[in-house]
């Protein structure tokens, strides 16, 4: 079994490295991946999987020289290793003196080559840990940020490591003292709808708050394709709440549903389900003239 390590524990990594054998590290993304690299490269000569063959096994890691081995070892993009290399790692013993990390951030299939070898697995944020992923970016790119700012920026970015990276990559060219909430608003545009918060001001009427929502954000049609989707099938739920007849408890989202139905009127829902049908279709064929139907349906109100 591999050994789980929570990302929120990168740091741990390093110290519950082996200083001999082999050793499979397997990272949830990239990022993660490119910390861990970051820490351990300079104690270690790196080479990359697709440049591993059975002569370099045999050359690197079993025929030590007078001197020892050349490593130790941070083999990279190890998903891409050949499949006569893996063959023959599952017949060799590493000897003691030689160390070796194979380093991914992608499943590796081949459960006999993680058995005979140590594995770690890095376990990647839950949906409610986004923000604690977010301060392990943070502190790689040693930015530090105001509650506002990085309120700011949870809000407005769509929660996974790709927008986090690159939005913290960016403000790390900036000196701590030049990063203040109007400079990271203007850097950092809305990029993300909470659909349940949207769908909780439509439950309730507010729809000056929900028109007022869609517009800040910047024309992503596949964002808001999307949002449109997900509403549609909001408002079948509001028109047949039956749905909720049979769980002993209520959530969150069923009690906004609840309210809903009692608010709106199913015609009323049945012409708004037509509006925003019509609105995923601009969205699809990215109509230019979509935030227009947004900003009429809002000044309307």
């Amino acid at each position: 079994m591999p050994s789980k390590i929570s990302f929120k524990a990168l740091d741990k990594i390093k110290a519950s490295i082996p200083k001999s054998g082999a050793l499979f590290i397997e990272f949830p993304d990239c990022f993660l991946e490119r910390i861990f690299i970051d820490r351990v490269e300079k104690d270690y000569k790196k080479v990359f999987a697709i440049d591993i063959d059975r002569d370099w096994i045999e050359n690197e890691l079993l025929s030590i020289g007078l001197f020892g081995s050349e490593g130790p070892f941070l083999c990279l993009l190890s998903e891409q290793l050949h499949a006569k290399v893996k063959d023959r790692l599952k017949e060799v013993e590493i000897p003691a003196d030689v160390n070796i990390i194979f380093s991914t951030h992608q499943k590796i299939a081949d459960k006999e080559l993680l058995k005979k070898f140590e594995h770690i697995h890095v376990e990647g944020p839950k949906f409610w840990e986004m923000s604690d992923y977010f301060d392990v970016l943070a502190k790689f790119f040693n930015v530090k940020l105001s509650f506002e700012i990085k309120d700011h920026l949870i809000t407005s970015l769509e929660p996974n490591a790709y927008e986090y990276y690159n939005a913290l990559m960016n403000l790390s060219s900036y000196k701590p003292e030049e990063l203040n909430l109007g400079l990271v608003r203007t850097l950092v545009k809305q990029k993300h709808l909470d659909n349940f918060q949207l769908a909780d001001f439509f439950n309730s009427k507010n729809l000056k708050r929900f028109y007022l929502s869609l517009l800040i954000i910047e024309n992503d049609f596949d964002l808001y394709r999307g949002f449109f989707s997900f509403l549609q099938g909001h408002l079948v739920k509001i028109i047949d709440p039956s749905y909720m007849s049979g769980k002993a408890k209520l959530s969150k989202y069923d009690q906004g549903i609840s309210l809903a139905s009692k608010k709106w009127s199913k015609s009323e829902i049945t012409d708004y389900l037509v509006r925003f049908g019509k609105y995923e279709l601009m969205c699809k064929q990215k109509n230019e003239w979509f935030r227009d139907e947004l900003r009429k349906e809002f000044l309307a109100i």
